[in-house]
């Protein structure tokens, strides 16, 4: 099955633009057999002069969808099978990016709600995961992320060099990858040179993982990761730790439960035996 996308007429109606889309259209026929990657097939202009792609149908539903479903566990970042769903999650997207970057395609544009779960486990499978809309990607070339004076992608969703009209690379759809991720892990939107460590918003994860984000959305692009895959490799590790950092955690909690309730015992005994000099002082 196909799905037909057609592009806002705002955007093809600047020449560059329809002539780079000619440009990326081709290349992207290229990661056709890339896995998780619901292929364009075709595109063009139709007669009223707007851009349309055709690409493959996926069914199920979005990773933002998922995210609002409050019976899901991307909708809850304290959920306990949440660890490993996202890095379950992060290594096929790793691996997809990694296999579209091989042919020249970076992505610019991922975001929740273009990632599709065509199954998921409460369904009886394995989580699948599969990237959609290819439509504004790029071949890297220095002005490829820019219509006219403007940046063309989601604003909320935009990587440093993107903003200030840089070359695009791999390492910009690994900063997307990584504000993705902070998002499902978190619940909370990562802003351009803002970061909160993870493990401030959320407790059951250690600092070792603040470390990989702050390198992952770091605004120069040379500091990130090289790949997305060696992202989601270094990320689907850490998360397997998320057991020993929650024990971690609840050790920490009781000792300090355990020191309060001392406090408060010496404060009720200093009480206590000021209560009784005082009555011995009256008698």
């Amino acid at each position: 099955l196909r799905a037909i996308k057609v592009l806002r007429s705002q955007i093809a109606d600047n020449d560059g633009l329809q002539q780079r889309f000619q440009r990326e259209r081709i290349a992207m026929q290229a990661i056709v057999k890339v896995p998780g990657v619901a292929a364009v097939h075709d595109g063009g202009t139709a007669a009223d002069g707007r851009l349309f792609l055709v690409m493959d149908w996926v069914p199920g539903r979005s990773l933002l969808v998922a995210m609002e479903d409050k019976a899901s566990p991307f909708a809850r970042p304290d959920h306990p099978d949440l660890p490993a769903l996202a890095a379950d999650l992060v290594l096929q997207l790793g691996r997809s990016l990694d296999g579209a970057h091989a042919h020249g395609v970076i992505h610019r544009d991922i975001k929740p709600s273009n990632v599709m779960l065509p199954q998921e486990p409460e369904q009886g499978g394995a989580l699948e995961a599969m990237l959609i809309d290819f439509g504004i990607a790029s071949l890297g070339e220095p002005d490829s992320s820019r219509t006219g004076s403007v940046a063309v992608g989601t604003p909320a969703c935009m990587a440093p060099e993107v903003l200030s009209g840089e070359a695009v690379t791999p390492r910009t759809d690994v900063y997307l990858l990584a504000h993705l991720m902070y998002r499902v892990l978190t619940g909370s939107r990562h802003t351009v040179g803002q970061i909160r460590p993870p493990s401030r918003v959320n407790r059951r994860f250690g600092r070792e993982l603040d470390g990989l984000f702050l390198d992952a959305l770091a605004g120069e692009p040379e500091d990130r990761p090289a790949t997305c895959g060696e992202f989601a490799e270094a990320l689907a590790g850490l998360l397997a730790r998320v057991p020993e950092w929650e024990e971690a955690a609840r050790r920490t909690d009781e000792e300090r439960k355990r020191r309060r309730a001392q406090v408060e015992a010496k404060k009720a005994q200093e009480a206590q035996a000021r209560a009784d000099a005082d009555r011995r002082a009256g008698e």
